[in-house]
């Protein structure tokens, strides 16, 4: 599921399909699907291209590696005293910052 859309984009995982078959033809294949459970937060950095698991254990690498250099994005990020669900914010405020650079 997207909560927040631009250069970062905040999702949250919404379905599991690791483990279930889908169908090539009449051939099963199994997907590990991602990382993390169901509600867990990903961010993915469309200028990267990379997509990473946010967990209370790797905040500050996340918030190090796609906050770089906006400093109001870093310190919103910063005071979400570990509920994930408000980094939304700390991303919002980075891409609108983004998209004046």
């Amino acid at each position: 599921k997207i909560l927040c859309d631009g250069q970062l984009c905040y999702l949250q995982k919404a379905s599991d399909a690791s483990g279930k078959p889908t169908y090539n033809g009449n051939e099963a294949v199994f997907s590990n699907g991602t990382e993390g459970k169901i509600n867990d937060y990903f961010i993915y950095n469309s200028t990267t291209q990379h997509l990473k698991h946010v967990s209370k254990k790797n905040l500050e690498e996340v918030i190090a590696s796609n906050f770089a250099g906006h400093t109001a994005a870093i310190e919103k990020a910063r005071s979400i005293n570990g509920d994930l669900s408000l980094l939304k914010n700390a991303v919002e405020l980075y891409n609108s910052n983004a998209s004046v650079n």
